[in-house]
């Protein structure tokens, strides 16, 4: 998409809207807002740091949004962790709960041999202890997937910005950057 920006055979103005329309179609998704945010956020720091080390002076923006970068991978990290330690936490309850349910029920019905022993009243209890643990699992998922969102991201751009790099003149990078 960045080509015909890139080329010339498209101003600004058109590749904006190109952009934002591709924008509202990941919004539409489940989670697409938060998706795109992610996703957003990523390319943008990725362009200051490669825009700000070039076209500043000393490179000074680029070392200031590099900082950027490391803070919000350190604060996802930390995401990472927490939501993990959370996450052990609530599956290590659940499994304590059912595991107590299990053995409550089959202390009250002895007779039951290599069963389970559970009727539905105690398998309603534990399917509810299960389900009450879910969102963190999910805020486990999430953190590592914004953390994948943007080691992609960087991968995508550090080619997209680099790899040419004996080929492409710097102002032909500058202006791919300017693009993401």
């Amino acid at each position: 998409k960045i080509a015909l920006f890139v080329g010339g055979s498209q101003d600004e103005g058109e590749f904006v809207a190109v952009c934002q329309a591709e924008a509202a179609e990941i919004t539409k998704g489940a989670f697409g807002d938060v998706y795109s945010t992610a996703i957003g956020c990523a390319l943008e720091v990725e362009a200051e740091v490669f825009l700000g080390t070039y076209q500043s002076f000393l490179g000074m923006e680029g070392q200031a949004a590099k900082m950027k970068k490391r803070g919000m991978s350190w604060n996802n990290q930390m995401k990472v962790l927490g939501a993990g330690i959370s996450a052990a936490r609530a599956g290590s309850k659940a499994y304590a709960e059912v595991d107590k349910l299990q053995k409550e029920a089959q202390t009250r019905n002895p007779s039951i041999e290599g069963g389970s022993g559970i009727n539905e009243e105690h398998m309603k209890q534990a399917t509810e202890k299960i389900e009450a643990s879910l969102p963190v699992f999910l805020e486990l998922a999430w953190a590592i997937n914004t953390q994948d969102i943007a080691r992609t991201l960087k991968q995508a751009c550090r080619r997209l910005f680099h790899d040419a790099a004996e080929i492409l003149p710097l102002e032909t990078r500058l202006k791919r950057a300017e693009g993401v």
